[in-house]
């Protein structure tokens, strides 16, 4: 239905000779949205959420086991958190800025390596535990 036009008579009295009826062009520009803001016109939202701070961790948090940050996702998370709490993102992430593999994440009890891993979308009121892996013998 893209090339579709509709036909209108110019107006009551006129002869009906049809008019072709057409709609806006679509954004054109790379990177432009419907609405006719670029991707970086467009506010980013974060949401609060509730972290779970194991013990380990709890140096940087000032002792506190539940605090309360924002983020879209869990790397936007774990960067307010560094923000809040400057040196905590190296203990929990790589060089590369990815959680690290002894670190596990959990949004709502749930694992985000069966979601979406670090891009895992958090929700006003979701709960992020964070739990270092545990090896033993």
């Amino acid at each position: 239905m893209k090339d579709a036009k509709f036909l209108i008579p110019h107006s009551h009295t006129d002869s009906p000779t049809p008019q072709p009826l057409t709609h806006p062009p679509a954004p054109s520009q790379e990177g432009e949205s419907k609405r006719g803001r670029t991707n970086h016109e467009q506010q980013i939202i974060q949401m609060p959420v509730t972290v779970l701070i194991p013990t380990p961790l709890q140096k940087f948090t000032n002792n506190e086991a539940k605090i309360d940050s924002n983020g879209g996702n869990i790397i936007e998370l774990i960067d307010a958190l560094e923000t809040s709490y400057p040196g905590i993102k190296e203990k929990i992430c790589d060089e590369s800025g990815k959680p690290r593999r002894f670190v596990n994440f959990y949004v709502n009890s749930e694992d985000i390596r069966f979601m979406d891993n670090e891009n895992t979308a958090l929700s006003d009121g979701d709960e992020v535990s964070i739990v270092p892996a545990v090896a033993g013998g």
